[in-house]
């Protein structure tokens, strides 16, 4: 199963996407939960909703040793939500089912607004003022589905937060090849360990991957795009970009703007794009193939090899260019003639 997941932190101007919900969540100490916005539902001498389109977890702190509401929570929408104990009986377990679509970490307003429960609509929350909105889980669960949060997604995310778990809600993303879209502020998203798809958006943006086979774009603004152990597609944007593969075989597109591109240890592709490239050489490497290298705009910085002239490498003619050897070292250079190699192309 994929998912897209769209990143909305245009409140703070982009986010560190783990650390923020990791540091939010240590604010607090319990979270209680309410439905909002179903049917209602009379069950042990009180009046609950099912079937309805949000829940919400008010995050509390220890206040004299008491565990004190706050403004704070977090407002997870979605359609059918219901809690199959108390709407289902007891046959059904404690689980919760449903479908879950969104996440918005925030507070009320005005601190009072918590929102009338009621029939449908009318019994919505509104007026919720976000710090972040995680959008596109679109994850479900059937009735009477239980509490295992390896099967039930819905269960595992509530219950993730109620515990005020930012582990466990990670390890639901975790679970998919997710397509993540931040916002248009300055985030840092990690990827995990399957094939992600992320995109950074507007904004100098961090991706960061981990050990999957991903695409990661980095959009407009300055940004640092981290390959990591898969065979990666690493593209930026129009600004000044900073692109680093690491031990697969990567592809990388630098794009508009004065970029710094390194291959890593893999068999790599790299085209630097409009804008004057510098493609960092690194020892250990396999063969890096640059296929737009422009002699007097973009330079090959070698100063990791530990060389300091033009002459300490091997040169070989093939038919797409030349190649540069230094020990395990292989630089190709597609669309480039022996004889445009000098010294001014190089920082050693």
């Amino acid at each position: 199963m994929a998912n897209t997941l769209t990143i909305d932190a245009s409140a703070m101007n982009g986010v560190n996407l783990t650390t923020w919900i990791n540091e939010y969540f240590a604010q607090f100490t319990t979270a209680s939960t309410a439905f909002y916005g179903g049917t209602p539902d009379s069950a042990y001498g009180g009046t609950y909703y099912m079937n309805g389109s949000q829940v919400l977890a008010t995050l509390n702190e220890l206040v004299d040793e008491t565990a004190t509401p706050t403004d704070s929570g977090v407002l997870i929408e979605g359609s059918d939500i219901a809690y199959d104990f108390m709407h289902y009986g007891s046959s059904y377990g404690h689980g919760i089912s449903g479908s879950i679509d969104s996440l918005t970490f925030g507070t009320w307003i005005d601190g009072t607004t918590t929102g009338t429960r009621g029939i449908g609509a009318e019994g919505e929350i509104t007026g919720y003022d976000a710090s972040l909105i995680i959008d596109g889980f679109d994850v479900s669960a059937a009735a009477g589905a239980g509490t295992d949060t390896t099967t039930n997604a819905t269960y595992e995310i509530y219950s993730a937060i109620r515990n005020l778990d930012a582990d466990a809600l990670e390890a639901v993303m975790e679970r998919y090849a997710l397509e993540v879209y931040g916002s248009s502020g300055d985030d840092t998203i990690d990827g995990f360990a399957f094939d992600d798809v992320l995109i950074g958006g507007a904004g100098n943006d961090s991706l960061l991957n981990s050990q999957g086979a991903d695409l990661m774009l980095g959009g407009l603004g300055r940004d640092t795009i981290l390959g990591g152990y898969g065979a990666d597609s690493l593209q930026g944007g129009a600004g000044a970009d900073l692109i680093i593969g690491n031990q697969g075989a990567d592809v990388i597109l630098g794009g508009a703007g004065a970029d710094t591109l390194r291959g890593g240890l893999g068999m790599d592709t790299v085209t630097g794009g409009a804008g004057a490239d510098t493609f960092e050489i690194v020892p250990g490497g396999a063969r890096d193939t640059i296929t737009d290298f422009t002699v007097g705009t973009d330079v090959l910085d070698v100063s990791a090899l530990g060389v300091d002239s033009l002459s300490d490498f091997a040169i070989r003619t093939n038919e797409t260019g030349v190649e540069l050897r230094l020990d395990t070292v292989r630089i190709q250079l597609d669309g480039v003639s022996a004889a445009e190699l000098t010294n001014d192309i190089f920082v050693f």
